[in-house]
């Protein structure tokens, strides 16, 4: 009886610490959608329901790409000289970091070689996702 009561007093709180961990161990293995930086070259590469930034014009460089259900403010890593707008909402670029000063929005399925000025003129530094 003595051995059943200290087995059962040790595997309770074993088990219940468990039922508790468990969910939050399974919620940090699912992310959702996040920014991601990679070496992808082109429009074509910009997924399907994402927006996408890139170091360079006409969509080369360095990507930046966040999903469309992600809504908020992210400024970029770096000045985006391109951007492209795969998803289904229209999206805003600002020139300053936090999503201040002057400003342009793309369609969904819109593009600006040259971040919504001429060549090496306009820059992006924050997207804004509805």
């Amino acid at each position: 009886m003595f051995r059943n009561a200290v087995r059962m007093a040790l595997v309770l709180p074993v088990a219940a610490l468990a039922a508790v961990l468990a969910p939050a161990a399974h919620a940090q293995s699912d992310p959702g959608p996040v920014a991601e930086i990679s070496q992808e070259r082109g429009y074509e590469n910009c997924p399907n329901k994402h927006v996408c930034a890139y170091s360079q014009p006409k969509g080369q460089g360095n990507q930046w790409v966040k999903h469309q259900s992600a809504s908020g403010k992210y400024d970029l890593p770096w000045a985006g000289r391109s951007v492209y707008n795969r998803t289904d909402k229209f999206i805003t670029f600002y020139r300053q970091k936090g999503c201040k000063g002057s400003w342009f929005k793309l369609a969904p399925g819109q593009h600006s070689d040259y971040a919504g000025g001429a060549p090496m003129g306009s820059q992006v530094w924050c997207i804004s996702i509805p």
